[in-house]
């Protein structure tokens, strides 16, 4: 799935956690999501500023491990490099 719906349930990240995740995070113009065949799909920018991964699979997300739910820390602080899907 390249997208996941809003159902209201986030877990709650640690302030530590979300304070590291925030030094990474991109412009505040970036895009948050885009359309791709009728599918929202969520930017890279979208997911850094939710402060962790969701678990659905999702296209642009930073977090490692990937696709984790509950995962806080960026690909890049970690030094792996984050997969792009074309």
């Amino acid at each position: 799935m390249d997208g996941h719906a809003n159902d209201g349930q986030r877990q709650a990240v640690p302030a530590e956690q979300r304070d590291r995740a925030a030094s990474t995070l991109p412009p505040e113009n970036a895009p948050e999501f885009y359309l791709e065949n009728g599918y929202v799909v969520f930017s890279e920018a979208y997911h850094l500023k939710r402060g962790s991964c969701c678990g659905s699979g999702c296209r642009h997300c930073p977090f490692t491990p990937r696709h984790q739910a509950g995962a806080t820390t960026p690909a890049t602080e970690t030094g792996a490099a984050v997969r792009r899907s074309a």
